[in-house]
């Protein structure tokens, strides 16, 4: 129907919505190269900004030599989620999102950042507790507990998701161990 009334914000939203929804059923793998996470990253972005308007800008700032390098599946998806829910849609005003890559201290660093609203030092000790827990609240969101979780588990504690925030945002840091593509 979307299609028939030409309704290409639906259409595009529906497809790539299809497109992820393969992805995550896909089970053959777990560590995926860089260049296609951020291909599934790029898709979700664009159905955000479909869904709020175009309230934030992604800014990108990802070496050549990171892109084959393998990653967790759909781990960068939850960390850009919460910027645009938790930083830039409470905002008045729109926001910047900036995602890099880096190799430091024979690791791959990968960074989200965002110009939102941030959180209090109270807020922020609060999540990040969330985050180094085990346990699972009811009602509580898990995307970034998730994302750390698995990291930790198959790369141990030296490895995970670290977090900052302040009045001028929030930055979250992805570490995890350099893994070459065979490919």
């Amino acid at each position: 129907m979307a299609t028939f009334k030409k309704e290409t914000n639906i259409t595009t939203a529906i497809t790539l919505l299809s497109d992820l929804i393969r992805a995550a059923i896909d089970t053959s793998e777990y560590l995926i190269p860089f260049s296609t996470e951020l291909t599934y990253l790029s898709k979700y972005i664009e159905i955000q900004n479909i869904r709020y308007k175009n309230k934030f800008n992604i800014h990108w700032d990802i070496p050549e030599d990171t892109m084959a390098l393998k990653v967790f599946k759909f781990s960068l998806q939850p960390i850009v989620e919460n910027s645009i829910v938790h930083g830039i849609i409470p905002s008045d005003k729109t926001g910047d999102i900036y995602v890099s890559a880096k190799i430091q201290n024979n690791n791959l660093q990968i960074t989200v950042k965002d110009n939102g609203v941030g959180m209090s030092y109270a807020r922020l000790c609060e999540v990040r507790n969330k985050i180094n827990s085990n346990i699972l609240e009811k009602n509580s969101s898990i995307g970034i507990s998730n994302t750390n979780q698995r990291i930790k588990i198959i790369f141990g504690d030296n490895f995970g998701c670290y977090i900052n925030s302040d009045e001028n945002g929030t930055t979250v840091d992805i570490i995890m161990p350099i893994i070459e593509n065979e490919e």
